[in-house]
C-alpha cells in the first residue's frame, strides 16, 4: 500500500508539474501571438522615446493615403549607427501601426540605382524618403532633421559652428551636447507636406538685401507648407499659384518694376486671395517705393523705434526689447494669449484709415503703457496712447456670401520671427505666426493642431518612471511569489490529505 500510495502521489506531482509547464508554454505562445500580430509594445522611457503622441496617431489614422517610408540603407547598416537611429526606425514603425496603409522599408541605395535616381540621385545611408502614392510628392529627410544636436557652453546655447571652433581649439571639454529625437516631428512634417491635396505655397523674396529669414522659413517648412524663394531681380512675374509672399527686412528699396509685380500679384486680376507679409528693416533705410506700396493699402511705417520706459514690460535697460499685447480677435484662436509676444527695435506701423471702399485696416498687436517713439537721440515722442506694432489691411470681394480677400500685414520688426523668439516656448511668437498662416489658408483641420516637441536622448538608455518601477516591483516581487506560494500550498494540502 505504501508503494502504491507513493506512486500515486508521485504521479500526481508529475501531472501537476506537466500542467504548470504546459500553461507556461501556452501563455508564452499567446503573448508572442499578441505581440507579433497586434503590435503590443511597452515604452518604459520616461520621455516616451519609442512612442508617438496621441494627436499624431489620430492625424495619421485619418489619412486616406498610402505613405511609404523608405530608409536608404540596409536595416543592419542604419540601426547599427547607434541608439538614435534605432529609435528613428522604431518611430517609423509606430507610424505604420497608426495607419495600416503606411509601409516601412529598407531600400539600399547602393544596390538599387533606380530607387536612388527616382528620389534625386544624391541619397546617403542616413537619408529617409517619405512618399505619398496619392499625390506623388516626396520629401527626403536628412539626418539633422530627425536627430537634433544642440550645443551649450557655460550653460548658454551656442551655434554648431562655434562648437566646432571650440573643438578645433582643444576646448571641447567646455562644450555640452544635447541630442534629441526629432523623428516624430520630421516624419509628421514630411507627411503633412506630401499628403496635402491643396498645398499652400509660401515664397520668400530675395534680391534687395533681405535679412536672414531661416527660422521663419524652417517653422513653416516643418508645419507642412511648401516654402520656396524667389529672386525679385530676375523673376519676370510672380507665380499666381503662390499664396503668401514674404518680404523680410530688405535694406534696399524696391524698384518700380518689382513693386508693380507685387501689386499685380496682390490684385490677382481682381480675384484677390493673395497675402503679403512685409517686415521693414530695423536699420530704417530710405524705402519710398515700398512705403508707397503699403500706403496704398492704408498702412504707414514710421522712421523711428519704439522704446519701453516701463521696466515691467521691457527686457533691457534701454527698453528696445519689450512685451506687446495682441489686439482684437484675429489669429488668437490657438494659444497666443497665454504667453507674451516679444520683439526688439520695433518701428511703429500705423493704419492711415479704418475703411476706404473695399479696404479695411486693423491693428494686430500694440505696445503696453509706457512707450516712447524715438526718431533720433534728440527727437522723441512720449506716447499717451498705445502704439501699433503690427497692422493688417484687407481688400475683399464677394461671390454671394463667400469672401475672397487679399491681405497686407506689416510687422514693425523682423525680430518677431527670429530664432531666439520662435524657439522660446515662454513667448507666443511661434504660435502667432502659425495662427496667421493656418487661419488665412484655412488649414483648420487636425494637421494644424498637431504639435510635437523633440525628446532628449540624454540619460535615457533605459529610463522608467517611478510609477512604472513600482508596478514592475509589485508584479515581480509580490504578485508572482504569492501565486507560486499559493500553488505550492494547494499541492501540499492535496497531497497531505489524500
Amino acid at each position: 500500500m505504501d508503494i502504491k500510495r507513493k506512486l500515486k502521489h508521485g504521479s500526481y506531482s508529475v501531472v501537476i508539474t506537466v500542467v504548470f509547464v504546459a500553461i507556461a508554454i501556452l501563455l508564452n505562445v499567446v503573448f508572442n501571438m499578441l505581440f507579433g500580430n497586434f503590435n503590443l509594445r511597452f515604452d518604459l522611457t520616461e520621455r516616451g522615446l519609442y512612442s508617438i503622441e496621441a494627436d499624431t496617431a489620430e492625424y495619421l489614422a485619418a489619412l486616406d493615403d498610402t505613405i511609404n517610408i523608405y530608409f536608404c540603407s540596409t536595416e543592419e547598416r542604419f540601426t547599427g549607427l547607434g541608439i538614435e537611429f534605432s529609435q528613428t526606425h522604431e518611430i517609423a514603425k509606430r507610424f505604420a501601426e497608426a495607419n495600416r496603409s503606411f509601409t516601412v522599408a529598407f531600400t539600399d541605395r547602393l544596390t538599387n540605382p533606380a530607387f536612388a535616381a527616382k528620389f534625386g540621385g544624391n541619397l546617403t545611408d542616413t537619408n529617409i524618403v517619405i512618399e505619398s502614392e496619392k499625390t506623388g510628392r516626396f520629401r527626403v529627410l536628412r539626418e539633422s532633421e530627425y536627430i537634433i544636436y544642440e550645443f551649450f557652453a557655460n550653460g548658454e546655447r551656442i551655434p554648431e559652428s562655434q562648437a566646432y571652433e571650440m573643438y578645433m581649439m582643444q576646448w571641447g571639454q567646455f562644450v555640452d551636447v544635447d541630442v534629441s529625437a526629432g523623428a516624430e516631428q520630421a516624419f509628421l512634417s514630411a507627411i503633412m507636406f506630401v499628403a496635402d491635396l491643396e498645398p499652400v505655397r509660401v515664397a520668400f523674396t530675395q534680391g534687395f538685401g533681405e535679412s536672414n529669414y531661416s527660422a521663419m522659413y524652417n517653422i513653416l517648412h516643418n508645419n507642412g507648407y511648401v516654402v520656396e524663394e524667389i529672386n525679385m531681380l530676375t523673376a519676370p512675374e510672380l507665380d499666381p499659384e503662390i499664396d503668401f509672399l514674404v518680404i523680410f527686412a530688405p535694406i534696399y528699396d524696391y524698384s518700380a518694376d518689382a513693386r508693380a509685380r507685387v501689386s499685380s500679384w496682390l490684385d490677382n486680376e481682381g480675384m484677390y486671395g493673395k497675402n503679403l507679409l512685409y517686415f521693414p528693416a530695423p536699420e530704417m533705410p530710405e524705402t519710398p517705393s515700398l512705403d508707397a506700396l503699403t500706403a496704398e493699402w492704408g498702412l504707414v511705417t514710421e522712421y523711428g523705434h519704439i522704446r519701453q520706459s516701463n521696466p515691467n514690460f521691457a527686457f533691457d535697460a534701454e527698453g528696445y526689447m519689450q512685451f506687446l499685447t495682441i489686439t482684437g480677435d484675429e489669429f488668437t484662436d490657438e494659444g497666443v494669449l497665454e504667453a507674451p509676444l516679444v520683439g526688439t527695435f520695433i518701428r511703429p506701423v500705423t493704419p492711415s484709415f479704418e475703411s476706404v471702399h473695399s479696404i479695411v485696416t486693423s491693428v494686430l498687436a500694440e505696445t503696453l503703457p509706457g512707450t516712447i517713439t524715438v526718431f533720433d537721440p534728440e527727437n522723441y515722442t512720449v506716447n499717451d496712447a498705445f502704439v501699433s506694432a503690427i497692422a493688417m489691411s484687407r481688400k475683399t470681394r464677394y461671390e454671394g456670401l463667400t469672401e475672397f480677400s487679399s491681405r497686407v500685414i506689416v510687422f514693425g520688426s523682423p525680430t518677431f520671427f527670429f530664432a531666439e523668439t520662435l524657439m522660446t516656448p515662454q513667448f507666443s511668437n511661434a504660435q502667432f505666426l502659425l495662427n496667421i498662416f493656418n487661419d488665412i489658408s484655412g488649414r483648420s483641420d487636425i494637421a494644424s493642431q498637431v504639435r510635437v516637441i523633440p525628446k532628449s536622448f540624454n540619460a535615457t538608455m533605459f529610463d522608467i518612471t517611478a510609477g512604472q518601477a513600482n508596478t514592475i516591483a509589485i508584479f515581480f516581487v509580490i504578485i508572482i511569489p504569492l501565486l507560486i506560494i499559493a500553488a505550492g500550498l494547494v499541492v501540499f494540502f492535496r497531497r497531505r490529505y489524500k
